[in-house]
């Protein structure tokens, strides 16, 4: 009788260990498959872009999830939060404050994206600065936007402040193109990619693309850096612009918390390499190819991505992508 109860409670202990394995088991296997994500890019791009990095990053056996945001406050806020889910996002060099940078990890730098200042000559004629566009009735994203944050800090850096100034007027960016186009002010802010709808249909419209003067300036007080848009690089004609243009941009970097599975970060990396589009800007003369590693961030460089920089994407990863989850680090 006694063998028959030590091997029942044997085999309830036994049950009960397996049943703790296997949860824990699960629990592991969701942080290493699922992967929250959001983005604060003011544009259509971002939501494809989701779409095309979901159908890569399931090859792996990883399941993204959106988390929509309404910009990079709230984008930073949560991101840094502990007790949130989100764990990866695109966020702007710079726009993060230290405290937030703390629990942060930069998986490089994955694009350029200029502040984009569009002006009707026909109305406000030709501005030469900084001073003349903020003269006029401008156009820029809402309160909340990366378009009005980046903005804000360009024109704080010439002392003028858009919050007090009554020539600002936020607006969504389909009804902001709409009222530009339209005539109804005289200048547009857009930050963004150069692929973005809104920079060919204002050019094509007629409009002008001002040039930022003395950007080398900006670059060493601050985290913009000065870009050069080649003549022509915007349509397939080679006509817009029509000279190389002088621009201030932001780097977007693709930040994570520092608990992220590195399995997910590398993850990240790949699919980043597979589907970013080529860009036509020029830094120091030189072409920059995307993604790639941004030492003199703000955010400290992940230990994982500085491997994927040094020796590139484990071959066998690429052979059988569904190893990945399971890849040792």
């Amino acid at each position: 009788m006694r063998n028959i109860k030590s091997i029942a409670i044997s085999t309830i202990i036994l049950i009960a260990l397996l049943l703790v394995g296997a949860t824990l088991f699960l629990a592991k296997s969701s942080q290493l498959n699922t992967i929250y994500v959001s983005g604060a890019i003011e544009n259509k791009e971002w939501a494809y872009d989701f779409q095309r990095a979901a159908e890569y990053l399931n090859q792996y056996g990883i399941q993204p999830k959106l988390i929509e945001t309404t910009g990079p406050i709230e984008v930073a806020t949560l991101l840094s939060d502990p007790k949130s889910k989100l764990n990866a996002a695109f966020v702007f060099d710079g726009l993060l404050t230290q405290v937030q940078a703390e629990n942060l990890y930069s998986l490089g730098s994955f694009s350029f994206d200029p502040i984009w200042i569009f002006y009707n000559d026909k109305m406000v004629g030709n501005p030469s600065s900084i001073d003349d566009i903020a003269k006029q009735k401008v156009l820029l994203g809402p309160k909340e936007s990366d378009s009005y944050a980046l903005t804000k800090k360009l024109f704080e850096l010439n002392g003028i402040n858009i919050e007090e100034n009554s020539n600002f007027v936020p607006l969504p960016l389909e009804e902001r193109l709409t009222a530009f186009l339209s005539g109804k002010a005289g200048v547009m802010v857009f930050s963004g990619p150069f692929s973005a709808d809104v920079i060919s249909k204002s050019l094509y419209a007629g409009n002008k693309l001002f040039e930022i003067p003395n950007t080398n300036n900006y670059a060493t007080k601050s985290n913009f850096i000065a870009l050069t848009l080649p003549a022509g690089s915007i349509d397939v004609n080679g006509t817009m612009p029509a000279k190389d243009t002088k621009l201030l941009a932001t780097t977007t970097l693709l930040a994570v918390k520092k608990d992220l599975a590195p399995a997910l970060q590398l993850g990240m990396l790949m699919t980043a390499a597979e589907m970013i589009r080529a860009n036509p800007y020029k830094y120091n003369d030189t072409s920059i190819k995307f993604p790639a590693p941004m030492f003199q961030s703000s955010l400290e460089t992940s230990p994982t991505a500085r491997k994927y920089y040094e020796d590139g994407p484990p071959a066998l990863i690429k052979r059988f992508p569904w190893l990945l989850p399971y890849w040792p680090f």
